[in-house]
């Protein structure tokens, strides 16, 4: 099957380049999802949310945890985000470097 342009949610690290996702439906009435696969980071684009959504930070000193996006710099891509735990504000977070955060 082909997954260009699906949607998937991260469901394990494997290792620092490597993840396992899990295939989302393709849409609300349809039943296409499911799939486990294991991907390099290079193969895949993360999401950005809205201003005031939590982020997942992928990359960096940073890495795993839950920040809330505070600012998008859409000229420089990236972002600043604040820390859930502790509160500290982290700016000029590559695009790259985080994540849509789904529970």
């Amino acid at each position: 099957p082909s997954y260009y342009k699906r949607k998937a949610i991260v469901t394990k690290l494997i290792d620092k380049y490597t993840a396992e996702i899990e295939i989302l439906d393709s849409g609300p009435d349809a039943c296409d999802g499911g799939d486990l696969i294991k991907i390099d980071q290079d193969d895949l684009e993360t999401v950005i949310p809205k201003i005031g959504k939590n982020v997942l930070i992928v990359n960096g000193a940073s890495r795993g945890k839950i920040a809330v996006l505070m600012a998008l710099d859409e000229r420089r891509y990236c972002g600043d985000l604040k820390l859930v735990e502790g509160g500290d504000v982290i700016e000029g977070v590559d695009y790259e470097d985080f994540s849509k955060y789904m529970i």
